[in-house]
């Protein structure tokens, strides 16, 4: 796998995009699309619908290219895209598999409210994650999301971000007190949703 390290700085990257400079994108992809790829088909075991989500992914970063407001890096900031996008694919594959299991019967009195119940469930639990991790200083966002999202080791986030080893430990340390506080009242909803909870929960171990 090709490192992922931009020879261009992400200020310079930006400026590019925002002018709508279309190369900027194909620099992200060669850039990135690898270990995006690795990231989402961690979370959907699915190698075509990985490859679509990271597709996705680069096409929304042009789409909204003009509002822009990225406070951690971009590999970071690409990596929190895929991991959204990934986890929001599961949670309507968990909502179409209960329906799917049910008789057209079961479908047509209990299906539908019932999944409207448990996608406002889950959407009430996504939004409050990626509250708390938005909610993070910037250093110990970006220090969380290259760890929880990239599974980066803390000496390789340290080469990353050009801090020591022991800053990141203390920036983890720091973004796992605050999530774990903050989301506590979510852990029993969040395992309710099986394989999907179960990839929040994660989050936070």
């Amino acid at each position: 796998m090709q490192k992922s390290n931009s020879p261009i700085d992400d200020a310079e990257l930006l400026t590019w995009l925002k002018q709508g400079n279309q190369k900027v994108v194909q620099v992200l992809f060669d850039t990135y699309y690898a270990s995006l790829c690795k990231t989402v088909n961690r979370i959907v075991h699915n190698t075509i619908i990985t490859e679509d989500i990271v597709q996705d992914v680069f096409l929304k970063i042009w789409q909204k290219r003009n509002d822009l407001n990225i406070q951690i890096s971009l590999k970071a900031y690409l990596h929190k895209m895929a991991i959204n996008a990934a986890l929001s694919h599961l949670r309507k594959k968990y909502n179409t598999s209960s329906i799917d299991d049910a008789t057209p019967q079961q479908m047509k009195k209990h299906a539908h409210k019932e999944t409207a119940v448990q996608n406002l469930e889950f959407q009430e639990l996504e939004t409050q994650v990626n509250g708390a991790i938005n909610e993070l200083p910037p250093k110990c966002r970006e220090v969380f999301i290259l760890s929880r999202y990239e599974e980066m080791s803390y000496k390789e986030i340290a080469q990353e971000m050009g801090i020591s080893p022991k800053t990141v430990e203390n920036q983890m340390s720091k973004a796992l007190k605050h999530l774990r506080k903050r989301l506590a009242p979510y852990i029993k909803s969040a395992l309710s949703f099986g394989p999907l909870g179960a990839a929040w929960l994660e989050l936070l171990q």
